[in-house]
């Protein structure tokens, strides 16, 4: 079966945290209801087209903004409103985004209520003081409080976001958040290091030279140190941010590593449908009148040609521990892999950036720290 994802997005949030630059807002109660009634109609459009009506859904993943910031009654009704429009009698899993400071009791049960089986919590970091430099709401505390309710309904696969390179943070910081984390045998942990996204605060700040960051080799040896850690107990790597226990991989993001197909739904969403890249407008009013004229509110529409789409397969695949397959590449594509890129994979064996083995071609720890150097590569001429 071809998999099938549907993302969903969720603008909403408490406040907006320094290091942010996704689409996301505070809202008042009018706006979250003028967005959800334009939500449901946006599923409802694509219901009513046979392009997506027979597509058998096997994940679904609601991000943000904060989905849990809203009331879960919008939750029950978006998945509702998502049985009646689309396949999901095969839905393997579905994942909602959590900050730790709003979630309650009456969320979590809501959420069981429709299936919902995974769940991602935004720690970002266990140290108080860096939680507030970084404009989060929540202490560390309050997600312990929460973990453990989540765990208490019976819900155990839930994944931990966490954050190095963060102001004023050292290596001894982050040694001690991925001990605590371990500690409490979450099945899945995504690490990413702090990009300063132009227009965020703390990019700001940085450019006024207020911000006093970890160096470039300190964040590395943070990186490292988190790799050979989580390894020791019991998570593997499987893609270059992402560890996982055994079988507790994110099916969802694997659809876009993999370069499976997806459907963004709400707010600035992206999609990828028979080789076509679209996304939805980002002004939440235009996106709202669109929706009241019958009209999916996409823009930015894009057929990716083949060259495209052998690059993308490439670069996404070497996100993976487990690289690239030569065979099947050559299957899809019709192409001789290594008669193609035979000058690029011996350059890059020679920096030590790839090992090329059994058909497979994989970044080396050397070939991760500087992985856009191998993609670029890549690059159709």
């Amino acid at each position: 079966m071809k998999k099938f994802g549907i993302y969903i997005h969720i603008p909403f949030c408490e406040s907006k945290c320094y290091y942010c630059d996704f689409n996301s807002f505070k809202a008042n109660d009018e706006l979250i209801n003028s967005y959800m009634k334009s939500l449901y109609s946006e599923i409802k459009l694509y219901g009513n087209l046979n392009e997506y009506n027979n597509k058998k859904v096997d994940t679904i993943f609601i991000g943000g903004g904060t989905p849990s910031f809203i009331d879960s009654k919008f939750i029950v009704k978006l998945y509702e409103v998502l049985k009646s429009n689309f396949n999901l009698k095969y839905l393997d899993e579905f994942t909602i985004e959590c900050n730790p400071n709003t979630v309650n009791e009456k969320k979590i049960d809501d959420y069981l209520s429709i299936g919902i089986n995974r769940i991602s919590l935004g720690l970002q970091s266990t140290k108080n003081k860096i939680l507030k430099k970084i404009g989060r709401t929540h202490s560390y505390e309050e997600f312990l409080d929460n973990f453990n309710l989540i765990k208490s309904k019976g819900l155990d696969n839930i994944s931990i976001d966490l954050i190095i390179g963060l102001p004023e943070q050292t290596l001894e910081d982050v040694k001690n958040d991925i001990k605590k984390i371990v500690s409490i045998e979450p099945k899945h942990i995504s690490v990413y290091s702090l990009k300063l996204e132009k227009g965020t605060k703390l990019y700001n700040m940085d450019e006024k030279d207020l911000l006093i960051l970890p160096s470039e080799e300190i964040e590395r040896e943070m990186y490292h140190y988190i790799v050979e850690y989580l390894k020791e107990n019991g998570y593997y790597q499987y893609e270059i941010s992402n560890f996982a226990k055994v079988n507790y991989e994110s099916k969802h993001n694997l659809l876009y590593w993999e370069r499976d197909e997806y459907l963004g739904l709400g707010l600035s969403s992206s999609s990828l449908v028979n080789e076509k890249r679209f996304n939805n407008v980002s002004n939440i009013e235009v996106y709202k009148k669109n929706i009241e004229k019958g009209i999916i509110s996409v823009e930015n529409e894009e057929y990716i040609n083949k060259e495209e789409s052998l690059y993308e397969k490439i670069i996404l695949g070497l996100r993976l521990n487990k690289g690239i397959d030569i065979v099947s590449i050559n299957e899809e594509f019709g192409i001789d892999f290594k008669v193609k890129y035979f000058d690029k994979i011996e350059t890059l064996k020679k920096k030590q950036l790839i090992i090329h083995e059994n058909n497979k071609i994989y970044l080396t720890k050397l070939g991760i720290d500087i992985s856009n150097q191998v993609f670029v590569e890549f690059i159709p001429e």
